[in-house]
């Protein structure tokens, strides 16, 4: 039997509900964090089934369905732009409400595929007034470009389009600089 919880989530009209498992250990001497596991796309939350259970003695672990998936709600989005419909920024939004009406206070993300480039998108992103975002595990995750903001281009000037060029990429991994910022 599938066990799973709805939460509505989004401040249109007819708040769609998202669809989720919640398990783990939550209690005191553990871990406050809490793993977020957000699944690729044409998939659902059950995609994970499987891991949860290994993770469930330390975190509390909580998967959703996203909007349009699994056993979350499908609206028709009648009036968003097509091109905007089930897109990032909207998935991103949806899960933002969802992770603070859980009342989450640290996190860590995990995507795979569609579900990466989500887990991405939030960790980069402002949750004023959202958890902290503690660490992110991305596996093959999809990553789709988008413009550089030019607030951030002017503020990132030169030196940070040399993180741009590969070579500079390749080096930095050598000599650990990623690996000691990743921490």
């Amino acid at each position: 039997m599938d066990h799973f919880k709805r939460l509505s989530v989004g401040s249109d009209g007819d708040r769609p509900e998202m669809a989720y498992t919640d398990s783990g250990n939550r209690s005191a001497g553990r871990t406050d964090y809490c793993l977020l596991f957000l699944h690729g796309l044409l998939d659902h939350r059950g995609t994970w089934s499987l891991l949860l259970p290994h993770f469930d003695e330390r975190f509390r672990c909580i998967a959703p369905d996203l909007i349009g998936s699994g056993r979350s709600s499908k609206p028709a989005l009648a009036d968003t732009p097509e091109r905007q419909r089930y897109s990032l920024t909207m998935q991103a939004a949806y899960l933002r409400e969802f992770v603070r009406r859980l009342g989450v206070e640290e996190i860590i993300l995990v995507g795979h595929s569609l579900g990466g480039g989500l887990a991405l998108t939030l960790a980069c992103s402002e949750w004023p007034d959202g958890p902290r975002v503690r660490g992110l595990v991305l596996i093959a995750a999809a990553a789709y470009p988008q413009p550089m903001p030019g607030y951030l281009d002017e503020l990132v000037g030169r030196p940070g389009r040399l993180l741009l060029i590969p070579a500079v990429q390749r080096l930095l991994f050598r000599t650990g600089v990623v690996q000691r910022l990743v921490r």
